[in-house]
């Protein structure tokens, strides 16, 4: 009696049970939520720090199965967050990484590669004194240059590709030129870029550090000089101030050498490794300092024609002026001509 009383009461609960259940709830499986992580590459902090990457490395897609705890972690530093598009980027910019000096393999080489020296390109102002005057080169003159160049057979090159090819042997085109300009004027913007890039040719530029935020409207802006990189111009450097650097102390060239790399890394990404000595003037001293500062060679600014491999920080230069007509040029870069230039180059010897 008692048994099936309790059989009873059992099945009176079951059918409760059952009333009180929503029938959808018994077939719907209970997952639990996913656990994602996100997988930040493991010298996220002090080592990249320390040697950044140049590109960041992609992360690995999200996986429910968590990762070991990493003993030092460090989730929400500020580069992790960039990195999360947490954080607006500004300015921040990677830290340039270092071009290795060209190890020379140990031959004598020594090329002929004219450098052309310009320095503004534009109509010298009315009643301009002798030095503004012989300073200038018309657009239209410098355009005359240019298509001489291009009619002769001559190719642009930079001064890191004459160089690599000293020091390495890497091959230059059969005639090669440089187009240099000094103290980084506006109108080497306005001016020189259209002329150059219309005909698919480069220059080099040097830049006085302190000049392009400066507020003088002589001089390019660095948002200027960004856009002549991206067309693909070289920019070196011209020190930090237009000042002789002939007879200064090592503490004065350390300045200048330093405060025009810490420039050009910060607003430009890269380091100069080319000077051109302000106004031409340079000793031992300043040789001795740039390149112990990691420049690579150095510009004067006295005529001649070839360069050589066992004297790079005295690269020779051939200086334009607005009486170098389009017919002169042409004949200074003819064989009788190069013949004139080897000997002024042989006669002035090297500061």
């Amino acid at each position: 009696m008692n048994l099936l009383k309790l059989v009873h009461h059992l099945a009176v609960c079951a059918v409760i049970l059952a009333a009180c259940v929503d029938p959808a709830l018994l077939e719907t499986e209970v997952v639990p939520p996913p656990v994602f992580e996100l997988q930040i590459p493991e010298r996220e902090d002090a080592v990249a720090a320390a040697e950044p990457r140049p590109t960041a490395t992609p992360f690995a897609t999200p996986t429910p199965t968590p990762a070991a705890p990493t003993p030092t972690a460090t989730p929400k530093s500020t580069r992790s967050r960039i990195l999360l598009g947490l954080l607006p980027v500004g300015r921040v910019r990677p830290t340039a990484t270092p071009v290795p000096q060209p190890t020379p393999d140990g031959e004598h080489r020594r090329a002929s590669v004219p450098m052309l020296m310009y320095h503004y390109i534009e109509e010298p102002p009315p009643n301009s004194d002798s030095i503004r005057f012989g300073l200038s080169v018309p657009p239209n003159l410098f355009a005359a240059h240019l298509d001489v160049l291009q009619d002769l057979g001559f190719e642009t090159v930079s001064v890191r590709d004459v160089i690599n090819h000293l020091a390495l042997g890497t091959p230059l085109p059969p005639k090669p030129i440089v187009l240099t300009f000094d103290d980084g004027y506006a109108n080497h913007f306005t001016n020189a870029l259209p002329l150059l890039t219309e005909r698919g040719m480069m220059g080099t530029f040097f830049v006085i550090s302190e000049f392009p935020h400066s507020g003088n409207p002589s001089y390019m802006t660095w948002d200027q000089i960004r856009q002549m990189v991206r067309a693909g111009m070289e920019i070196e450097s011209h020190a930090r101030l237009h000042e002789s650097l002939a007879g200064r102390s090592e503490t004065y060239l350390r300045n200048q050498a330093r405060g025009g790399i810490l420039t050009f890394e910060q607003e430009l990404g890269f380091t100069p490794r080319v000077i051109a000595y302000p106004m031409g003037f340079y000793d031992q001293r300043v040789i001795d300092v740039f390149r112990d500062e990691g420049y690579w060679a150095g510009l004067t600014t006295q005529n001649g024609l070839f360069q050589d491999n066992r004297d790079p920080f005295r690269m020779w230069r051939i200086r334009m002026h607005p009486n170098m007509d389009a017919g002169e040029l042409e004949w200074l870069l003819s064989e009788e001509g190069q013949a004139w230039l080897a000997g002024q180059q042989t006669v002035s010897g090297s500061r």
